[in-house]
């Protein structure tokens, strides 16, 4: 077996702790390190993994040794996480999709980078997926669609009113 890709998380947050204990069940990749921009650190650990400071993330990891997924959640989810994405791009640092092995993913689907599908997705046919967009579980996006980049979705279940 392959040893898992190494992927280090850009953020700190809820979203963040979501998307790692994603990742830590699929045995595709490891998750070894949280990272943030300098002007947000404010602790060494979370989640029981490093905190580095993005701009020294380069002495502690070989660009070429990870992967970075911008887990910009909730709050100006969109904007931050675009900003988040450039950042890591303009450093050189390949940005990380996931895509779970529980989503259902048709033919002729293109998908840019730093997306996040998560379990439980579906995906038609002939669909263009901007870079950084987020599927939360449940989603379903129809045949013949384009989604612009930084674009999060998510399921409203059967109970919104």
């Amino acid at each position: 077996m392959n040893s898992p890709n190494k992927v280090v998380i850009y953020g700190d947050s809820d979203f963040a702790e979501q998307v790692k204990n994603q990742l830590d069940l699929d045995d595709r990749y490891k998750v070894v390190a949280f990272t943030v921009d300098e002007s947000k650190f404010q602790k060494d650990i979370y989640n029981g993994l490093p905190v580095i400071k993005f701009q020294l993330l380069k002495y502690f990891y070989n660009k070429n040794e990870i992967k970075i997924f911008p887990a910009i959640g909730y709050s100006k989810l969109n904007s931050i996480r675009e900003l988040v994405y450039k950042e890591i791009i303009n450093q050189d640092f390949e940005i990380f999709t996931y895509i779970s092995k529980n989503a259902i993913i048709g033919k002729n689907v293109n998908i840019g980078k730093g997306v996040y599908i998560t379990e439980f997705v579906s995906i038609g046919t002939n669909v263009k997926i901007g870079n950084g967009v987020i599927f939360l579980p449940n989603s379903s996006i129809a045949h013949d669609v384009i989604i612009e980049d930084f674009v999060f979705l998510f399921s409203l279940g059967n109970n919104w009113r």
